[in-house]
């Protein structure tokens, strides 16, 4: 004799089956954001100090590859010194005018801002937006920056940035 064919399970109607997943997560995320934190887990360090802070202002223009240039300030030590910018990316596509503010930590001293930083940014702007970017220099001088972007740019990219203070060969 042939085995007796089992019946389907009935089927759920995918609203009902969304809305149960959706309340079903929405609620596990609520507790899981309100509990309060389990004694043997260690509190986040203190963010290092703001050792100076920077302002740039220059154009950008990508298609996959990308080339920015510009000029900027950086206020350390009770001083304003200019410098310039320029630098290379991977995974832009536009043209735009940008002007950034930012946040520099691990500068020791003037001597250790110039030189060679990696950058990791993300944002996009259609007539205005705003990115973020990290960048990051050999001698360990982090900035943290905001740009604000008039053009036409989507970006998730890393890029190269040459960073040289005013007078010095690279910035005339």
């Amino acid at each position: 004799m042939p085995p007796k064919a089992l019946a389907p399970p009935p089927r759920i109607p995918l609203p009902a089956r969304f809305s149960t997943v959706f309340l079903l997560s929405t609620a596990l995320l609520s507790s899981c954001a309100t509990r309060p934190p389990l004694s043997s887990e260690s509190t986040q360090p203190a963010p290092p100090p703001v050792d100076a802070t920077v302002t740039m202002s220059g154009t950008l223009a990508g298609l996959g590859l990308g080339y920015g240039h510009g000029r900027g300030t950086l206020s350390y030590a009770g001083s304003t010194y200019s410098f310039c910018i320029h630098g290379v990316s991977v995974g832009d596509i536009g043209a735009a005018d940008v002007k950034a503010d930012g946040l520099v930590f691990h500068l020791p001293s003037l001597d250790a801002f110039p030189g060679k930083y990696l950058a990791i940014s993300t944002g996009a702007a259609l007539a205005r937006g705003e990115t973020a970017a990290v960048l990051k220099n050999e001698r360990g001088v982090t900035m943290q920056v905001e740009t604000q972007v008039k053009g036409v740019w989507v970006n998730m990219a890393a890029s190269s940035i040459e960073i040289a203070l005013a007078g010095t060969d690279g910035c005339r």
